[in-house]
């Protein structure tokens, strides 16, 4: 299980041991037989959102969205291999990890990515384009990461939430989201879909990251000097997280297909204000 441990200025904390961690499963305790923290390059699969909603000409939402994307390529070691997979419907490109950043940031700054022309409405297969990340990193390796960058919309994911929450836990694989809806309120079935799909940044132990919409006159995103600095700290958040993590590895303990986990630090001297990002579903093998 990959757990990450932070003080109140976002650094991450590695002078533990296997006895400050207390973990339930179930709500029962289960021990933790060993803890050791690791920094190392690991491999991130950037789900880019292209659908209407995010491409629209009259919102900021895509120019905020190329943002994060620079700012991920920018920021991120060269030794930490990034794919970027754009969808909307279907996946539309594909930019593997072995090919040069340079042609990502090509593609953002002077080809289809620096103002998408849409022929039709776009609608959003975002379950979906999760499933396919997870194929990206198969095998999957320790610490790999999909970040995605959306609304968090789905209307036209054929995979349902409860097949890709299945599928992303069991492959022990994290979920970061930046996101670009801040207090919208969406009811029906998409809304459901939203409420799920962001239910699997806790459960997977990822985090969700975004900007907050302007309130007057107009409720809309700002693409300004602010949000702009706010993205790269986000970003700088976002691989302190990826790349550096604890290891915990448990006892043996009776696991229902979907078990409920809970953590938290039991230090001998008290650590004010330490943040605890960890796993909040297990899935049995």
């Amino acid at each position: 299980m990959l757990v990450n441990v932070h003080d109140a200025h976002g650094n991450a904390v590695r002078d533990l041991t296997k006895e400050d961690f207390r973990v339930s499963v179930n709500g029962k305790y289960v021990p933790v037989l060993d803890a050791r923290y690791s920094l190392a390059p690991r491999r991130i699969v950037v789900l880019l959102d292209m659908s209407g909603s995010m491409t629209d000409a009259s919102s900021r939402k895509w120019q905020i969205a190329q943002h994060a994307v620079d700012d991920l390529l920018t920021q991120t070691p060269r030794d930490v291999p990034i794919t970027l997979l754009t969808f909307a419907s279907t996946v539309l490109d594909v930019f593997a990890s072995s090919q040069s950043r340079t042609e990502i940031d090509h593609w953002l700054k002077e080809g289809p990515g620096q103002k998408p022309k849409l022929k039709s409405p776009r609608k959003t297969a975002l379950f979906d384009a999760v499933l396919q990340a997870l194929k990206l990193l198969n095998p999957v390796q320790p610490g790999d990461t999909i970040y995605a960058i959306t609304d968090g919309e789905d209307n036209a994911s054929e995979a349902s939430a409860k097949r890709t929450e299945a599928a992303l836990l069991q492959a022990d694989v994290r979920l970061f989201v930046f996101l670009l809806n801040d207090g919208e309120q969406v009811t029906g079935e998409v809304g459901e879909k939203r409420y799920s799909f962001l239910s699997l940044v806790d459960d997977s132990g990822g985090f969700l990251f975004g900007l907050k919409r302007r309130q007057t006159p107009f409720r809309d995103y700002v693409y300004d000097r602010t949000n702009m600095e706010r993205i790269t700290t986000e970003t700088s958040e976002l691989n302190i997280l990826v790349l550096g993590f604890w290891t915990l590895d448990l006892a043996p303990s009776d696991l229902s297909k979907k078990s409920k986990l809970t953590m938290e630090l039991v230090r001998r001297k008290p650590r004010e204000n330490l943040r605890l990002i960890y796993p909040r579903e297990l899935f049995a093998p």
